[in-house]
């Protein structure tokens, strides 16, 4: 089976410029294309025996998203309390629509950082959340 011939890598500035000048003919689907080169856009899962490196590569997964500040403190701080608002009397939590801009990113921020541990877990583990 064939994989990459060549992979010829030009220094630009700072960057390094990959081209790919010859690809089996077979792997024609971006998936191929992404198995190949081993993308994976999952966080990384969750060894027992490996909590530190887990810990480490989950920051670094994180890092590497939108608004990868706010990700980063909700996990270690956890969600910022949901705001309110007083209607007659009564207080209750704002719906989505209510909240302002800022309180939208932070809400989206609060779930991506819950649905990333959550994905980084063994089913054994995630099973006993």
């Amino acid at each position: 089976m064939k994989t990459l011939s060549t992979l010829d890598q030009e220094p630009r500035g700072s960057d390094t410029n990959c081209r790919i000048q010859d690809l089996d003919s077979t792997r024609n689907t971006l998936a191929e294309y992404m198995i190949l080169f081993d993308v994976d856009n999952r966080p990384p899962m969750l060894d027992k025996d490996l909590y530190d490196s887990w810990k480490s590569r989950m920051e670094l997964y994180m890092q590497n998203r939108e608004h990868e500040r706010m990700i980063l403190e909700s996990v270690k701080h956890g969600p910022l309390i949901s705001p309110t608002i007083e209607e007659n009397g009564v207080t209750r939590i704002k719906k989505y629509v209510e909240l302002s801009a800022a309180e939208k990113i932070q809400a989206d921020c609060d779930m991506k950082a819950t649905n990333i541990i959550l994905q980084g877990l063994p089913a054994d583990i995630y099973s006993l959340v």
